[in-house]
């Protein structure tokens, strides 16, 4: 059970984060938690999953959390609805930043990748807001998107494939 103290990461967050970053499931993430210790239960915690797996997901889904709950005055109207798309982006710009893929993260990484997301946090969350912007506009176009679209766009999980395909700039 987590308390108040930023140290601790329970079960029903590493899951969300398990989910949203390394599983590619961030609307499962999102709107499925009820599955997540049930049918989902083998996709979120793989028997090859490992401690630095789960709490790398949960400090970038921490950061677009805070920013979902909390936006600042530059903050996209998307970052309300998008925060496990953003999380899932963020993760694959850490792992390109390691030059590792997930099989590949333990606990003998685990300090560069904690260091890389103190560092680089904020800058992964701002690009990848600006690729869930982009693949919106690849499946919207130029015409206006209205809340009620993008939460149903995040719900549905639209734009996973689109941001898989997105190549990662540092």
């Amino acid at each position: 059970m987590a308390s108040g103290n930023d140290q601790t990461v329970g079960a029903v967050v590493a899951a969300e984060a398990l989910l949203a970053v390394w599983r590619h499931a961030p609307h499962q993430a999102k709107f499925l938690t009820r599955e997540h210790f049930g049918k989902l239960y083998s996709l979120v915690f793989p028997h090859n999953v490992n401690g630095a797996q789960v709490v790398l997901a949960v400090l970038l889904y921490r950061i677009a959390e805070n920013h979902r709950r909390r936006p600042s005055a530059v903050d996209p109207l998307l970052v309300r609805y998008a925060s496990c798309f953003i999380a899932m982006r963020m993760g694959q710009r850490l792992l390109h930043d390691l030059n590792k893929r997930l099989e590949d993260i333990n606990h003998q990484c685990f300090e560069q990748a904690k260091q890389l997301i103190e560092e680089r946090g904020e800058s992964y969350f701002r690009a990848a807001t600006t690729d869930v912007e982009v693949a919106l506009q690849a499946l919207y176009g130029d015409k206006e998107i209205s809340t009620l679209q993008l939460s149903a766009t995040f719900r549905r999980g639209d734009l996973i494939q689109k941001l898989l395909e997105l190549s990662v700039v540092s």
